[in-house]
Parts: C-alpha cells; structure tokens; sequence
C-alpha cells in the first residue's frame, strides 16, 4: 500500500485568511488587506465605492465606446452593473411600510404640527444614532 502524503494545510494568517506558502508576507500589503476585510465586516461598502470610482474613471471615450457598442454590447454595461451592485446601488425599490399611513394634506395645521411633535417624541425615545464608521481613506 503506497504511503499517504500529509495533505494539511499550510498555517493561515490571522489577518487576512491567506495560506503562508513559506513566502514572507508584505507588510503594508498585509495592512491594508486588514483594513478591506475590516470594512466589510463592518458592513461597509466604502471597499466597492472607490472600485466603483475607478471603473468608471476608466471607462472609454465616446470613440471608444461606440466601437465596444458595435462588438461588445454587453460586457462594459455589465461591468458597470455588477460594480454599481457591490456598491450599493441597486435597481429595486424596496419600501419597508410599518404602521399607519398618513395623508399629509388632509391635515389641518394644528394636526400637522401635533403629528410632527408625535414623531419627534418617538425620535428621542429610540435614543441617539449608531455611530457611523469614519470615511475610508487610501
């Protein structure tokens, strides 16, 4: 019966997930891929809005692009698409409607103003807003 190779595999850095195949690591490669992997376990899409910056920066002239258009219709369009996803914008509109509805201009002006007040003492209850993380910077 032929021997078994060991088939572990090699240690994994702590930081960014990636296997150490006897090479040394970079450090300000090491950094900055903690930084990315920080943000998107944050939630932040910061990461896919400056790819986003920099896919459209690069997009074609008008020359160039009409000839894409001619031969590759789709591929810049979804590109793009695909970028625009990852960064948070999005085709669908999504409305999250609890509660009761309210026709603003049926109202009287005491009743608006009564309303606003109403509103605002529910806006304290709920307490100051989560902080929001700092802007990302390169």
């Amino acid at each position: 019966m032929p021997r078994r190779r060991d088939r572990r595999s090699p240690p994994q850095a702590k930081a960014t997930g990636r296997f150490d195949h006897g090479t040394t690591p970079d450090p300000t490669q090491e950094a900055r891929a903690a930084d990315t992997l920080a943000e998107i376990r944050a939630l932040s899409r910061a990461p896919f809005r400056r790819i986003l910056s920099r896919y459209v920066d690069a997009a074609p002239d008008l020359d160039a692009l009409a000839a894409q258009a001619e031969k590759f219709p789709d591929r810049w369009a979804q590109g793009l698409a695909i970028a625009g996803r990852l960064a948070g914008y999005t085709e669908k509109l999504e409305v999250d409607v609890t509660g009761e509805v309210t026709h603003l201009h049926q109202l009287s002006d005491l009743e608006l103003e009564m309303r606003i007040h109403e509103l605002e003492g529910k806006l304290k209850a709920l307490g100051p807003p989560p902080l929001a993380l700092p802007p990302a910077t390169e």
